[in-house]
């Protein structure tokens, strides 16, 4: 018990300590959420075959060049001398911390291209089959969480820290996993709810 309260405190001093640089390490999905979003609201208005067909032009010009995660270009409110030093630091942090999170980087890159994907299919949901409906909303929702699928050791131990890091990013990638299953009318497959959600 002593040593959860332990891992708990430091995961918290992680993660509130340094949020300034992982507010800038996750801008770049940020961006890419945010445009998904655009893209979504629109495909759930838009019935008609050829406005669908200028949706689907629109998401791959808006949506492609902000599928990488790791596509960092740091900023800083600051001018002059504090804002070059701002910068300094926020490229220093990113430069030590990508190899640690190179794995939940990449896994939510393939993340991203699968949605985008799927979004582009879920314009004309008659062209899948419904098994294959069914399968590729299954696929995207095992690749939901970002820090999942790690088999070294180093990665397990630093995706606990991670984790915390990418805790609403996985909750974003489940519900727009849901809502893609919704616009293909099919279903995704009945899992566990992850660890976090009952965490407090």
């Amino acid at each position: 018990r002593r040593l959860g309260r332990v891992v708990t405190t430091a995961k918290r001093v992680f993660v509130e300590g340094l949020r300034p640089f992982h507010i800038e390490m996750l801008r770049p999905q940020q961006a890419f959420n945010q445009e998904l979003l655009a893209v979504l609201e629109q495909l759930a208005q838009r019935r008609d075959s050829s406005a669908r067909s200028e949706l689907e032009e629109q998401a791959r010009r808006r949506l492609g060049p902000l599928m990488d995660p790791a596509a960092w270009r740091v900023t800083t409110h600051r001018r002059g001398g504090a804002g070059r030093a701002v910068r300094l630091l926020k490229r220093a942090y990113l430069q030590v911390a990508e190899p640690l999170m190179r794995h939940a980087l990449e896994r939510q890159r393939r993340w991203n291209a699968e949605a985008v994907a799927l979004l582009l299919d879920a314009m004309y949901p008659a062209r899948l089959s419904m098994e294959e409906r069914a399968r590729r909303v299954a696929e995207l929702l095992e690749r939901a969480d970002p820090c999942a699928g790690t088999t070294s050791l180093p990665d397990r131990l630093t995706s606990v820290v991670w984790r915390d890091v990418f805790r609403r990013q996985h909750t974003f990638n489940r519900e727009i996993t849901l809502f893609l299953a919704d616009a293909l009318e099919t279903r995704p497959p009945v899992t566990a709810p992850p660890a976090e959600d009952y965490e407090r």
